[in-house]
């Protein structure tokens, strides 16, 4: 199975750590990249974000647009649900296992959760959808 996961502006000084953590959980980086954020990319990732919480999701695009973020593709046995255990199964970061990428590299604040080091799909659906938004499969 394969994944995909996008280091976020605020976590990219500990991208060799993080890389590093997805490795050691057993996933094989295939490919990473840099990636300016456009408004596309964006709203392709957090659009179920918008209509729920229109607020928030102003909150991420000032997060992300125009700014470079590396997003990777990973494969190994159940990656989608690898990736979500070692990078944490809670939106905000305080609220992840002490041990998750979330928690050791996000912003520990209510107001900044999106402010989580990583983005990381809940499933293998999402997956291959973020996965055909960065155009890692067709």
């Amino acid at each position: 199975m394969r994944s995909l996961f996008l280091i976020k502006p605020e976590a990219a000084r500990h991208k060799p750590k993080i890389l590093k953590m997805v490795e050691d959980s057993g996933l094989r980086i295939v490919e990473t990249r840099e990636v300016l954020m456009t408004k596309k990319l964006v709203h392709g990732l957090y659009s179920h974000v918008e209509h729920k919480h229109p607020h928030v999701y102003g909150k991420i695009c000032k997060q992300l647009l125009g700014k470079t973020c590396t997003v990777g593709r990973v494969e190994g046995r159940k990656a989608a649900d690898q990736l979500v255990k070692v990078a944490g199964r809670k939106t905000a970061s305080a609220e992840c296992s002490k041990g998750s990428i979330r928690f050791l590299f996000g912003v520990h604040s209510p107001r900044l959760q999106f402010c989580n080091a990583i983005h990381r799909p809940a499933d293998q659906k999402e997956a291959n959808w973020n996965l055909r938004l960065f155009g890692f499969i067709e």
